[in-house]
């Protein structure tokens, strides 16, 4: 619309420019023959002065129409260095000047014939005025069309500038909403590629699953067979339970026994040791014997008799504390074996009721598992 405007603006301004060449060109050349005409009369009268060839010429022409003088005036239009020359020629042997009179109605009808063509310049001036006021007044009112058209032009730019602005306006808010269109372009890019992402992913948790399942279903089946083979061996633990009651029946009743036993042992122990005891004073008195006997029977044989005697008691004394000390040696380690005993008792009792717990529990897990087995399957499948 912008480049409509300016074409027609140069278009207007150039027609308005070749419009005011043709008018100063036209009345240019008008002034010019009207500066040019005297001169070129003074032309003509100095050669039909000078040049008598021209006035003869002249004269049996006179009762010809101006159509038929134009050609003879355009012959008789010399150069004013021709007529200079002529004039300043001398005139040659024979030649007679031209006589006064003859001269003078030669002056004559030239002024007639300048007089009629003066007065059809002016007849042709008046023709080329009206044409001129004519093309005037055509161009003044082509120049008020064209203010008009100007006029409309400004107003059209006026109104073209308001949509200008009101496009610009509309341009910046295009840009910003494609900047942020481009934005949320570049987001949704983005979590196409996240999304795409995503169901990779998810395709392949799928396959997991699916495979997983496959795996659980196997699990499951392993697992109904461990459960008859748990079922199995709860049935043999409650077999080995009833008879770890009946050893531990047994056990009990043994060491009621051993109790027994030992409170007897532990008697028995307390009379070796009173006897123990009794020895070693029986020990002191006969070494105070002795170093009595022999502070007394130092000299004598007899006591070399009591010695060995003693000797011998001695001697059998302390065969007699081996023996009895063999004997508690036996005793303490069958206490220790009775004490072993009743702590692998416990321990038997304490392993079987642990296995028992562990059976139960592991009987409770196995179940549990079956239970989440089933719940994922479930899951899975919805």
């Amino acid at each position: 619309m912008w480049g409509l405007i300016a074409r027609r603006r140069s278009q207007c301004a150039d027609e308005g420019r070749e419009v005011a060449k043709k008018c100063s060109f036209f009345i240019g050349d008008e002034m010019e023959n009207n500066n040019n005409q005297p001169e070129r009369k003074a032309k003509q009268d100095e050669e039909s002065l000078y040049n008598p060839a021209l006035t003869e010429e002249k004269e049996p022409n006179e009762n010809k129409t101006d159509l038929e003088e134009e050609p003879v005036q355009s012959e008789r239009r010399g150069s004013f260095t021709e007529a200079v020359s002529n004039f300043l020629r001398p005139p040659k042997d024979g030649q007679k000047k031209p006589p006064a009179a003859e001269r003078k109605m030669s002056r004559k009808h030239s002024m007639l014939l300048r007089l009629e063509e003066f007065e059809d310049y002016k007849k042709h001036l008046k023709n080329d005025i009206g044409d001129l006021n004519d093309t005037i007044e055509l161009l003044k009112n082509k120049i008020i069309e064209l203010e008009e058209q100007l006029l409309q032009a400004d107003d059209d730019m006026e109104v073209m500038k308001e949509e200008k602005t009101l496009v610009e306006d509309e341009l910046e808010k295009a840009r910003v909403q494609k900047e942020i269109i481009e934005c949320q372009k570049t987001d949704l890019v983005e979590q196409m590629k996240d999304m795409q992402k995503d169901i990779k992913d998810l395709e392949e948790k799928c396959a997991m699953l699916q495979q997983r399942n496959m795996d659980l279903l196997a699990q499951i089946n392993r697992t109904d067979e461990v459960s008859e083979d748990t079922r199995k061996n709860i049935e043999d633990v409650q077999i080995k339970l009833s008879k770890v009651t009946i050893e531990n029946t047994d056990l009990c009743t043994r060491m009621e026994v051993l109790a027994s036993e030992k409170e007897m042992l532990s008697e028995e122990n307390q009379a070796l040791k009173d006897d123990l005891a009794a020895m070693e004073t029986d020990l002191t008195q006969i070494k105070l014997e002795r170093k009595t006997k022999e502070e007394q029977y130092s000299s004598q044989d007899v006591f070399i008799k009591e010695l060995l005697q003693y000797k011998e008691r001695c001697e059998k004394a302390e065969q007699d504390n081996l023996v009895y000390q063999q004997q508690v040696r036996a005793l303490a380690e069958r206490n220790l074996r009775l004490e072993q005993e009743l702590a692998d008792s416990k321990n038997s009792n304490v392993n079987s009721s642990q296995s028992l717990s562990t059976t139960c529990c592991s009987q409770n897990l196995r179940q549990q598992t079956l239970n989440r087995l089933s719940e994922d399957i479930d899951q899975d499948f919805a």
